[in-house]
């Protein structure tokens, strides 16, 4: 990743898909279910980051339908 060099008076401005994976992981497991699929669906970087969130979260319980 590349790093552009600020000139004199531009602010920099953070941002969150450049985070650790680490920090996003720990965002998304304090999101709900329906908030973290949201926020898997807004770019590939965060379907990336949180996946295990994700797998943990929709598959925690098994449901099986009797016949």
């Amino acid at each position: 990743m590349s790093r552009k060099r600020l000139s004199t008076g531009e602010k920099f401005q953070p941002r969150i898909i450049e985070s650790p994976v680490e920090l996003v992981q720990s965002i998304a497991n304090q999101l709900p279910l329906a908030s973290l699929g949201q926020l898997r669906i807004s770019c590939k970087t965060f379907k990336v980051k949180t996946g295990y969130q994700f797998a943990n979260k929709y598959f925690a319980s098994r449901v099986v339908k009797p016949e």
